[in-house]
């Protein structure tokens, strides 16, 4: 989003490919990837994609998190009817501004794809409470339970792509 702070997310997705093509099975995988995704357009590119695994990198807000880690430029306070902390991942609305999308509503959108997606990873902070959210219906899903710098993040996406790529179970290419 335009009021965030800004990460390098294509620099992570370039990454990615790289290490697709440098391995042996770069045939058999496709990456596909999306840029500035709204919320109403996810649900459609999980239907026209149909994917396996389900990457998202970005801001995450949740358990743990405090005022400082707001990934906004600008502070903003959420007003809850149990006062509860704000969580989820954001995303950008209609005028590019940040849209924060709870756990549930992920998990609920997961849900419909559980037949197809096997994982779900959350490269964002704080994004392990989204994480168990949907986990109710997709077998492996990777979040953070803190802060995460944006090379470290990218460094993990390399890690445990190329494991992926070069056959490794989810829990291998988690622990490379």
């Amino acid at each position: 989003p335009i009021d965030s702070l800004r990460l390098s997310l294509e620099r992570e997705v370039e990454e990615i490919r790289n290490t697709l093509q440098l391995s042996a099975n770069r045939d058999r995988f496709t990456i596909e990837a999306r840029g500035a995704v709204r919320p109403d357009d996810l649900q459609q590119y999980m239907y026209d994609v149909q994917p396996q695994i389900v990457h998202f990198s970005g801001h995450g807000i949740g358990s743990g998190a405090t005022s400082n880690d707001l990934p906004s430029s600008r502070k903003f306070t959420v007003i809850t009817a149990d006062d509860a902390q704000p969580e989820g991942l954001m995303f950008e609305d209609d005028n590019g501004q940040a849209k924060l999308v709870s756990g549930t509503a992920l998990a609920n959108l997961c849900a419909l794809f559980s037949g197809k997606v096997v994982c779900v990873v959350l490269n964002a902070c704080y994004s392990a409470q989204q994480a168990d959210e949907i986990a109710k219906y997709i077998p492996y899903v990777i979040g953070m339970n803190q802060a995460i710098g944006d090379v470290a993040a990218r460094k993990f996406s390399q890690g445990f792509y190329r494991a992926i790529w070069d056959d490794r179970s989810i829990k291998e290419a988690f622990a490379s």
